[in-house]
C-alpha cells in the first residue's frame, strides 16, 4: 500500500478513538492532581503508563506501521 492509498483509506474513526482516549487519560490525571493518598498515586502511575502506550500507538498509526 502506498502513502496516497493509505491517506485515502485511513481509518479516521480509529484515529479519533486514539485521540479521545489520550484526552480521557489526560483529564483523569488532571482531576486527581494534587495527589491525596497512595491510591491516587497508584492511579496516576497507571494512567501515565496507559497514556504513554496510547501515544506510542498513535505514533505508529500515523506512520502507517
Amino acid at each position: 500500500m502506498n502513502i496516497s492509498e493509505f491517506e485515502r483509506m485511513k481509518p479516521k474513526e480509529t484515529y479519533k478513538e486514539i485521540n479521545d482516549s489520550i484526552e480521557k487519560y489526560k483529564n483523569y490525571i488532571r482531576e486527581i492532581d494534587p495527589i491525596m493518598d497512595s491510591a491516587d498515586e497508584a492511579l496516576i502511575d497507571a494512567y501515565v503508563e496507559v497514556l504513554a502506550d496510547l501515544k506510542l500507538i498513535k505514533n505508529k498509526f500515523t506512520k502507517g506501521l
